[in-house]
């Protein structure tokens, strides 16, 4: 049985994590499976690789300083003082502090493949073990990335293989960096449909939500890119045009951009239609309870969620970012459009209940998906 060595850059509670999960549940009957987490950031049930000096000596470097305590603490205060005086000289001690870890970690383990499973932080430790069989995932839309330093580049030519989760990833990805196409190539998220089935038929958590007029769901963490301030003021144009509704959105933490709601949904007296749930340990059975799965975002790599709502028979409508064509079928399952029709869109699918059950007759969730994606991660690993 071959061994996998994932690197992430911490337990919170994310797309890429959920997207990892969902590549463990598939494939863990195949393959010898540990994840390394850099930050101690976040919860997550994970099989965590057993070295905490290592994870100590990761954690107290790239952790928040106000997240540690005791030896840890101890042990950041030393690397903080080395690298304040490594840029006195000049010189990062970050690719050190890397290749210190993965050198500790390569003597007393062994893995068949390295797999940095997210860019930034989780590709950078990765790109410095020595085993040759090491791949990186992005997550992310590289027109909108900010990289990670101008040299970049000679941590990807470090990759054998950098796997990109959509077409429209991998595109941007090679605008920038057209020299690497020989080592990319792109592989859809995987899903535990039976799992999020499951968990869907559980109660509703919370007291604020009503399903009696047409429900709409928006769910992601509150990140300026989601774009769920406008949300508000595409409400009140729905209800200008006679429809009701109720529209919930799910996500955390209450950072600024959530208070920046709060404040639009009073701006626009929309307390009664749309309100802020925060994060839930289960969104399923909120999925299961609403008509609409409405996404609002500037731009997504992979959107995770459009999949979900489809494995639940949810409708999608889409602000038109560029991976959205990839994951709805524009008028049979879903509809995008550009931000400012949405209000529209929105109210002639509630207006008219043909034109909505016959797009949540069409939404399903392809049996071959997990097939033929299962098959690509297969074949990266033989």
């Amino acid at each position: 049985m071959k061994s996998l060595l994932f690197i992430i850059p911490s337990r919170s509670n994310s797309g890429v994590n959920s997207s990892l999960s969902a590549i463990y549940n598939n494939i863990h009957e195949r393959y010898k499976i540990k994840i390394l987490v850099v930050t101690s950031k976040g919860e997550g049930k994970y099989n965590f690789l057993s070295d905490s000096f290592i994870n100590n000596i990761l954690n107290a470097y790239y952790n928040d300083f106000s997240r540690l305590y005791g030896k840890t603490k101890l042990l950041a205060i030393i690397l903080k003082i080395f690298k304040r005086i490594a840029l006195m000289l000049s010189f990062s001690i970050d690719d050190v502090i890397c290749k210190y870890a993965a050198g500790i970690i390569e003597k007393h383990e062994h893995y068949d493949f390295i797999i940095g499973f997210q860019e930034g932080l989780a590709m950078r430790v990765a790109s410095n073990f020595s085993n040759p069989n090491k791949y990186t995932w992005l997550h992310c839309d590289y027109e909108r990335s900010v990289s990670l330093d101008e040299n970049e580049l000679r941590y990807y030519n470090k990759f054998k293989k950098i796997v990109c989760v959509s077409k429209y990833t991998m595109c941007k990805f090679l605008q920038r960096y057209p020299s690497l196409k020989i080592n990319t190539c792109y592989i859809y998220n995987l899903f535990d449909a039976n799992s999020i089935i499951k968990l869907s038929s559980e109660t509703v958590d919370d007291s604020r939500f009503n399903n009696s007029y047409f429900t709409i769901l928006s769910a992601g963490r509150m990140d300026p890119v989601k774009q769920f301030s406008l949300i508000p003021k595409i409400a009140k144009n729905i209800i200008n045009n006679g429809v009701l509704f109720y529209w919930y959105i799910l996500g955390g933490p209450e950072n600024d951009e959530y208070h920046n709601i709060q404040k639009e949904i009073e701006k626009y007296n929309m307390h009664e239609y749309v309100k802020l749930l925060g994060n839930k340990n289960n969104p399923y059975p909120y999925f299961k309870s609403s008509n609409l799965y409405v996404s609002t975002s500037i731009s997504e790599a992979c959107p995770m969620v459009f999949n979900e709502a489809r494995i639940l028979g949810i409708p999608i409508v889409s602000s038109n970012f560029g991976s959205a064509m990839e994951f709805i079928q524009n008028g049979i399952d879903g509809q995008i459009g550009p931000i400012s029709e949405l209000s529209n869109i929105i109210s002639d699918i509630i207006k008219n209940p043909v034109l909505y059950h016959n797009m949540r007759k069409m939404c399903k969730f392809s049996t071959t998906y997990n097939v033929e994606n299962k098959e690509k991660l297969n074949n990266l690993f033989k």
